[in-house]
């Protein structure tokens, strides 16, 4: 008689008892389940993921129009090392009106 050890049970094969046989059922559904929420992860990192990124900066300075460039690479770097496609949305930090900058951030 040789054992098996699933989950949190000690399962002999051979014997067929009540236990051994729930116990065999809870592995097999244990193995499926974690199968089933295994796969989409794996479908996601060999088709490539996509998802968003949001910034808000100053269009009209210098160093806003040098934060766009630096995201723009990044999102780049990630696509290529990563194979994840990110977009990027860049809103305009209103100096002007600081309270319209801040609301920004929610809708970004």
């Amino acid at each position: 008689m040789s054992a098996y050890i699933g989950m949190k049970a000690l399962v002999l094969v051979g014997n067929h008892s009540a236990a051994n046989e729930m116990a065999a059922v809870h592995f097999v559904l244990s193995l499926l389940a974690v199968v089933l929420l295994l796969k989409p992860i794996a479908a996601g990192r060999s088709s490539g993921s996509h998802g968003v990124i949001g910034a808000i900066v100053d269009r009209s300075s210098r160093i806003g129009k040098e934060e766009i460039v630096a995201m723009e690479i990044a999102r780049e770097d990630v696509y290529r090392h990563f194979n994840q496609n990110l977009t990027l949305v860049v809103k305009d930090a209103d100096q002007r009106n600081p309270i319209r900058a801040a609301l920004a951030g929610t809708f970004v």
